[in-house]
């Protein structure tokens, strides 16, 4: 027999299925698993029962018309034809019409864990932990050699290349696969890394049911370390997806979710840097300005204008008072005379009128004017040494207001840090503040504390 291509063995076998008016007009009840739903609106995914499985697909015409949303483990009733897909050699359902005919028993089962651990509290966000931003290390559970974690990998290294990854295969589907996934878990969190991650690829809900193992998500529970979940594809939601720190949509937005993107991290530094930068120039700048400002002043060009007008006042008020105290000493010796020509003016008169009682009184006269001058002298000397006191402190004080604001003035004045040994230069009366300002041949003068100097920049 002459041989034929794979092609025309593919073509001469739909042509037997689509020939087949029973094929072409039947109805098939199954549980939905595997469901894939495509951005351009079609349904893939598989109809199965106990025992068969068999490849379904919903054209997005079709599937626009369902009254429900279609899901993993959903029964259904489905009106379809079946035929061959020539370039994969593979029989399907093409499926025109489907209705609702129950949950499956895997997602009756998952439904019936589900709300019982949500009751006891594993899925609560105050039982979760943080992720740390800024991981010292990560360990990733997933397949060996699996798509997933090439994923995880790759994401990792381009994001954040300095964090070490540590390995640790798991098998993720088959009978008790989430007994080892268990096993390693606890182990990995002994060793206490910054994170965990734990993916795997999408799979029907019979492939990932071993995340939905009732131990497993205990044991995630009680994990000292941060746990990110990445398991299936974006539709597939498992329990351990409930229970974890943080679950990610897919394996690499685990791997993202994980570490921060270094280039973005550089590139924040990178404009904080030049905005302090900018920032630092423009106070630089603002206290030069003030600086500038401060030396220009009169007080540090012409320092004496400070306490000139002191020293005019203390000198005013020292001949005041000097006046004042001989004006007191002048009026009190004049009053003094005139009471003592008085008396002698009396004495005179009562000797004359009273010449017979005269010798009486004339002792008695002499010793009061002797007890009144002696009394006068002594208030007179005593009031001249008040106003000599008076005067003296006065005058004191005034010279120790006069001192203080002298020192105050010293601590300030340009002299004072020339004494310590610096100088000012200056080039046509202005302040040199940098070397830049100057050049070969510039003429320049030397102030120091004790002089002035020119000189020449070689």
């Amino acid at each position: 027999m002459k041989p034929i291509s794979v092609h025309a063995l593919n073509g001469y076998v739909k042509a037997l299925f689509d020939r087949d008016f029973r094929l072409q007009d039947i109805t098939v009840r199954g549980e939905i698993s595997n469901y894939r739903p495509h951005p351009s609106g079609h349904m893939y995914f598989t109809l199965k029962d106990e025992k068969a499985a068999v490849n379904a697909i919903m054209f997005a015409s079709y599937a626009k018309k369902l009254p429900f949303r279609a899901e993993n483990g959903m029964k259904v009733i489905a009106h379809c034809h079946v035929s061959v897909y020539e370039k994969t050699g593979v029989y399907q359902l093409y499926i025109d019409a489907m209705q609702e005919d129950g949950l499956g028993d895997l997602a009756v089962k998952y439904e019936e864990l589900k709300l019982k651990l949500l009751k006891e509290g594993l899925f609560d966000e105050a039982h979760k932990k943080p992720i740390p931003r800024f991981p010292k290390n990560i360990a990733v559970l997933s397949a060996k050699q699996s798509a997933a974690l090439q994923d995880v990998l790759r994401t990792i290294k381009q994001r954040f290349p300095s964090v070490p990854i540590y390995i640790f295969p798991i098998p993720v589907q088959g009978k008790d696969a989430y007994k080892h996934i268990i096993a390693m878990l606890k182990a990995v969190d002994k060793a206490r890394p910054s994170t965990i991650l734990l993916c795997r690829g999408g799979g029907s809900i019979e492939d990932l049911w071993n995340f939905n193992e009732e131990e497993l998500v205990r044991c995630i529970y009680q994990l000292q370390t941060p746990i990110i979940t990445g398991v299936g594809h974006e539709t597939d939601t498992t329990l351990v997806d409930f229970v974890s720190d943080l679950r990610a949509a897919t394996p690499t937005a685990a791997a993202v979710a994980s570490v921060p993107d270094a280039k973005e991290l550089s590139n924040n530094v990178l404009m904080k840097k030049k905005r302090l930068h900018a920032l630092m120039s423009y106070q630089l700048e603002n206290k030069k300005t003030i600086l500038q400002h401060v030396l220009n002043s009169y007080v540090f060009k012409n320092p004496g204008y400070l306490y000139e007008n002191e020293l005019l006042h203390l000198a005013h008020n020292r001949d005041a008072l000097g006046h004042l105290g001989e004006k007191l000493i002048t009026d009190r010796q004049d009053s003094l005379q005139r009471n003592k020509q008085k008396l002698i003016q009396l004495s005179h008169d009562f000797i004359n009128n009273n010449n017979s009682i005269i010798q009486n009184k004339k002792a008695a006269l002499q010793l009061q004017m002797t007890r009144y001058t002696k009394n006068e002298k002594y208030r007179l000397a005593r009031n001249s040494d008040n106003l000599q006191t008076f005067i003296q402190d006065y005058l004191k004080e005034e010279r120790h207001h006069y001192l203080a604001s002298v020192t105050k003035l010293d601590l300030v004045s340009p002299l004072k840090i020339l004494n310590r040994g610096y100088s000012i230069v200056l080039k046509n009366n202005q302040v040199i503040e940098q070397a830049s300002q100057l050049s070969s041949g510039d003429h320049v003068a030397i102030e120091f504390a004790d002089g002035r100097k020119k000189a020449i920049i070689g």
